[in-house]
């Protein structure tokens, strides 16, 4: 498949829940369990550390793509063309992830930086 095949398959719904997944539950997982785990009170930020800046490091989890690809490589033996969709929406999602976390972390260094900490 050339690159009209992958532009295709970045609207398919195995890719675009392949790369949500990748953003949003690696954000979401990260970030919740340690706020979780901060309001029950089994563990404490470093000190000038805020769930802000977790927050962001949860984006950046998104970006992790081996095991992803080894996982939709097994459950996808058999069906070439969703095995496919999965890898391009790991790899789309894991671009998506760093960025995003790129982006939200340089936003929260400029507002400590605004603010003077």
């Amino acid at each position: 498949m050339g690159w009209e095949g992958l532009a295709d398959s970045l609207t398919r719904p195995v890719t675009l829940g392949v790369a949500l997944g990748m953003v949003l539950g690696k954000f979401v997982g990260i970030t919740g369990m340690c706020w979780l785990g901060l309001r029950l009170k089994l563990g404490s930020l470093p000190e000038r550390v805020r769930l802000r800046e977790v927050a962001g490091v949860g984006l950046l989890g998104g970006m992790g793509f081996t095991m992803a690809i080894f996982m939709a490589s097994l459950g996808f033996e058999q069906a070439p063309d969703t095995l496919y969709q999965a890898k391009a929406g790991i790899l789309f999602g894991s671009l998506v992830a760093g960025v995003a976390g790129y982006v939200w972390l340089r936003g929260v260094a400029a507002r400590r930086e605004n603010a003077g900490a």
